[in-house]
């Protein structure tokens, strides 16, 4: 819907092993990719009747730091897609968000029932998006 050209990763001749590197090194079977290469990165935990589903959509990141943290080289078709690289542009998250809904066929409209977050919320937003929360040991 952003005029990406993406797809499906095939099921691999195997599975890829615990050691398979950083998460957008590689794309899993059914994962979203561009070109070959990972561009949404999902997770799933099943535990009886609850599953727990975790997604990410690159839009710039690159993984350098990642890769230069664990000492993994990324380049290549290790080297995952972004939006930004594949659209030329990277897109709002206003304009993602409405994309995403609209491809789960959802109505841009459900956002605004959402009510205001609250100022603890608000803190809490700060906290976890900064750098010292990200790289405390």
């Amino acid at each position: 819907m952003l005029g990406v050209a993406a797809e499906i990763a095939p099921d691999p001749r195997r599975a890829l092993p615990l050691s398979a590197g950083p998460c957008f090194a590689a794309p899993a079977a059914g994962e979203v990719t561009a070109g070959g290469r990972k561009l949404v990165g999902s997770a799933q935990l099943r535990v009886g009747d609850a599953l727990l589903q975790h997604g990410s959509i690159l839009l710039a990141d690159d993984q350098e730091r990642l890769a230069s943290l664990l000492r993994w080289p990324i380049g290549g078709s290790d080297r995952p897609a972004t939006l930004s690289e594949l659209l030329g542009r990277t897109p709002h998250v206003g304009e993602l968000e409405r994309v995403l809904m609209a491809a789960f066929g959802l109505e841009a409209e459900c956002a605004k029932d959402v009510p205001s977050r609250s100022l603890e919320e608000s803190d809490l937003e700060k906290l976890y998006r900064s750098e010292a929360w990200t790289w405390r040991r």
